[in-house]
C-alpha cells in the first residue's frame, strides 16, 4: 500500500473512532444532559445540573425547596404543598448532596431571579462523615453554580468515559421489563425507586430478606466528623436567616443496622453540634417506629417514601396556613 494512502486510512480510522465516543454521549445521553429523548431515565442522570436548570427556565414556578442529600431524594413535594398552601416546593436534593452544594445552588437561584420562601432540610450524618467526588459527570455542578463557561461544560460531556452507564440506559430502554429508577426532573425533582417499589408489593418479606438482612452486624465505631461540613451547615443557616428564609430542618432516622456501627457518644456529639447551629430540631435517629422496621426501607441507607411523608407531616406546622398566605400576598 503506498505511504499516502496508507495515511488518509490511519486519518480515517482515528477520525471516526474520536467520533464514535460523542456520537453514542449525544445518542445514549447516560447522563442526561443533552436532553436526547428515551423512554426511561438512566441511572447516571446528572441531577445537580437537570435540577437547577429546570428551576432556572421556570424562574417563576416554585418558590419553596426540599434539600438535602438522596436520603432526601423520594421526599414528594405535592405532600409539602398540602401542608403549606401557598407554597410551590421542589426536590433540590442531590446524591451525596452536602450543605456547601445547597448553599450554592440557593445563591446561584437568588442571583437568577428565583424567589425562595421556604427550605426544608432534611440532615443525615453521611455528609458530616464522607464527601462524594463531584468531578464525576453524573454529580457534576450546573455551569451557572461553578462559573464555567457553558459550552466548555458542555464539551467535557462529548469525550466523558460512559460506556457502563451508557450500556446500563440501552439495557433498561430496549430490554427490561421494568424501569429502575425515574427521576421526575420536569415536575417535582423526587426520584422514584421503581423496581424497588414493585420487589417491595410482590414479596415484602422476601425483599427484606435479600435487600435488608444481608447488612453485616456492625460493632460500634467513633464517627468522625468532617468539620467542613459543619462549617458549611453554618454558612447556610446563616444565608437562610440573612434573607428571612423560613427554613425547618430535622434529623433523618437511620436504620438500627446503621446505628449500630456509630458510638452512641459520637453521634450524640455530632447530633450536638448541628443543633448548635441550628437551634432544637425534630431528631428522629433514634425513633424506633422507622428505626426498627426495615419493612421501611429501600436498603439500609435508605428509607421508603411512605417514612418521608409521614416526617413532613410531623416537620411541617399547618396552623400558620392563613397568617402565610397573608405574608406571601404582601411579598409578592
Amino acid at each position: 500500500m503506498h505511504w499516502a494512502s496508507w495515511n488518509v486510512m490511519t486519518v480515517s480510522l482515528l477520525t471516526l473512532a474520536a467520533m464514535t465516543v460523542p456520537a453514542f454521549n449525544i445518542l445514549v445521553d447516560p447522563y442526561g444532559v443533552f436532553g436526547t429523548p428515551w423512554p426511561r431515565d438512566s441511572n447516571a442522570m446528572n441531577e445537580r445540573f437537570l435540577k437547577v436548570e429546570h428551576v432556572l427556565k421556570n424562574a417563576g414556578k416554585y418558590n419553596a425547596f426540599l434539600i438535602g442529600s438522596s436520603v432526601m431524594g423520594i421526599y414528594d413535594p405535592k405532600v409539602a404543598e398540602r401542608i403549606r398552601p401557598g407554597m410551590r416546593f421542589y426536590n433540590l436534593s442531590f446524591l451525596g448532596g452536602t450543605p456547601g452544594e445547597s448553599l450554592a445552588v440557593l445563591r446561584t437561584l437568588n442571583r437568577h431571579g428565583v424567589k425562595v420562601h421556604e427550605v426544608v432540610m432534611g440532615i443525615d450524618v453521611y455528609p458530616f462523615r464522607k464527601r462524594v467526588d463531584t468531578d464525576r459527570h453524573d454529580r457534576r455542578a450546573h455551569p451557572s453554580v461553578t462559573g464555567q463557561n457553558r459550552l466548555s461544560w458542555y464539551a467535557s460531556y462529548l469525550f466523558a468515559p460512559s460506556l457502563l452507564p451508557g450500556l446500563t440506559r440501552l439495557e433498561n430502554n430496549l430490554f427490561s421489563q421494568t424501569e429502575f429508577i425515574r427521576f421526575d426532573i420536569n415536575g417535582g425533582g423526587r426520584y422514584i425507586l421503581v423496581r424497588n417499589e414493585l420487589e417491595m408489593r410482590e414479596d415484602p418479606d422476601g425483599y427484606v430478606r435479600t435487600r435488608i438482612n444481608p447488612t453485616p452486624d456492625l460493632r460500634p465505631a467513633r464517627l468522625v466528623v468532617i468539620d467542613d461540613s459543619l462549617r458549611e451547615l453554618e454558612d447556610l443557616d446563616r444565608w437562610l436567616r440573612h434573607n428571612n428564609i423560613r427554613v425547618h430542618y430535622f434529623i433523618h432516622p437511620v436504620n438500627h443496622r446503621v446505628l449500630a456501627a456509630y458510638s452512641a457518644e459520637s453521634l450524640f456529639q455530632l447530633k450536638s453540634r448541628i443543633m448548635k447551629i441550628t437551634g432544637p430540631i425534630p431528631d428522629y435517629t433514634l425513633d424506633r417506629r422507622f428505626t426498627h422496621n426495615d419493612y421501611l426501607y429501600y436498603d439500609v441507607n435508605h428509607y421508603t417514601s411512605s417514612v418521608a411523608k409521614q416526617i413532613l407531616h410531623e416537620v411541617l406546622p399547618a396552623s400558620d396556613n392563613q397568617h402565610l398566605m397573608k405574608s406571601l400576598d404582601r411579598r409578592a
